[in-house]
C-alpha cells in the first residue's frame, strides 16, 4: 500500500504516473502545492488515505506442467 495522506495530515502525496518509475511526490493543481482540507474537529484526515498500486505484467501466462495423479 502507498500512503498518500498519512493520518492527521494536510499534505496530498500523489503517484506520478509521468516520471519514471513513478515516484511519490506532493500533488499540485493549478501551479500550488496541494493540501486537504480539515475535517472538523480533527486537523487533517483521521485516517491513512493511500492506494494499492497495480503490478502490470506480460502478456504471457508462463503455463505449468498438468498435474499428475497417483
Amino acid at each position: 500500500m502507498v500512503v498518500e495522506i498519512p493520518r492527521w495530515s494536510n499534505a496530498k502525496q500523489e503517484i506520478s504516473k509521468d516520471e519514471n518509475y513513478n515516484p511519490i511526490k506532493q500533488d499540485i493543481k493549478k501551479g500550488k502545492l496541494r493540501f486537504v482540507r480539515n475535517c472538523f474537529p480533527h486537523h487533517g484526515y483521521p485516517f491513512t488515505y493511500g492506494a494499492i498500486p497495480q503490478v502490470i505484467s506480460s502478456t504471457t501466462t508462463p503455463t505449468l506442467p498438468p498435474h499428475e495423479a497417483p
